[in-house]
C-alpha cells in the first residue's frame, strides 16, 4: 500500500470522528434542553373567580372653608371630612387651633354666617342645620368657656325655652361686643320683634324696632 493510501484513509476516519463527536454534543445539547423545560413550573392561569384587591378609602379629603373678621385681623376656618358611613365631622380653628368640633348626621350641616365674628373678635356664632331644625351656637373664639359651665351656647334653644310664644327666623349678626340681633316671627308665621341675645348675661332684650 502506497503512503498516498495510507494518508487519505487516516484523514477519512479523523473526519468520521470529528462528525461523530458533533452528532454526540448536539444530540446532548438538545436532550438538556428537553429535561430543563420537563421541571419547569407551567406557566400559572389567571384565577378570574377571586374578586380583586383595591385600597380602602376610610375619609374623603376634607373640604374647607375660611371666614376673616372685618379686620382681617383673624380667620375662623372650618373643615368637613366625611366618612364612609354619611357622617361628617366639622372642626373649627383660628390661627390653628381648634375651637370647636361635632360630628353630624348625613344630609345635617354647618354653615358659617357672613357676620360670624364679633367686632372685638372674641367670638363667633355658627348656625347649624339638622334633622330637627335650626340651630345657632356661640363660641369663644380663643377655646375658652362661653360660661363657667358651658364650652358653647346653643342661644337658639335657650331662646326657645325663655320665649315660646316666638320662634327665630334670622340671626343678622352682631350689633356690639356681646351682642347678636334675632329676629322672630310669632307662632301665626307673622313677624314678631326683634331682639338682642347678650352673650355676657346670657339674657334676651327686645327691642322697639324690627331689623330687616
Amino acid at each position: 500500500m502506497s503512503s498516498g493510501n495510507t494518508t487519505n484513509k487516516r484523514r477519512s476516519n479523523i473526519s468520521q470522528r470529528i462528525f461523530v463527536i458533533l452528532f454526540l454534543i448536539t444530540a446532548l445539547s438538545a436532550l438538556g434542553v428537553v429535561i430543563f423545560h420537563s421541571f419547569q413550573k407551567p406557566n400559572s392561569i389567571p384565577d378570574f373567580t377571586s374578586s380583586p384587591t383595591f385600597p380602602i378609602t376610610t375619609q374623603a379629603a376634607p373640604d374647607t372653608t375660611v371666614m376673616e373678621s372685618s379686620d382681617g385681623s383673624q380667620t375662623l376656618t372650618m373643615k368637613e371630612e366625611k366618612s364612609i358611613n354619611g357622617t361628617v365631622t366639622y372642626t373649627f380653628s383660628v390661627s390653628g387651633q381648634v375651637i370647636y368640633t361635632k360630628t353630624l348626621e348625613k344630609g345635617e350641616s354647618f354653615i358659617i354666617p357672613f357676620n360670624t365674628w364679633s367686632p372685638d373678635n372674641k367670638y363667633v356664632f355658627l348656625k347649624e342645620i339638622t334633622k330637627t331644625g335650626v340651630s345657632y351656637i356661640v363660641i369663644n373664639g380663643k377655646g375658652g368657656p362661653i360660661t363657667k359651665e358651658d364650652q358653647t351656647v346653643d342661644f337658639a334653644d335657650l331662646f326657645a325655652k325663655k320665649l315660646p310664644a316666638y320662634k327665630i327666623a334670622d340671626v343678622t349678626g352682631w350689633a356690639g361686643p356681646t351682642l347678636i340681633v334675632i329676629n322672630t316671627n310669632k307662632d301665626d308665621e307673622n313677624a314678631g320683634p326683634s331682639f338682642w341675645f347678650d352673650v355676657a348675661s346670657l339674657l334676651f332684650i327686645q327691642l322697639s324696632n324690627r331689623f330687616n
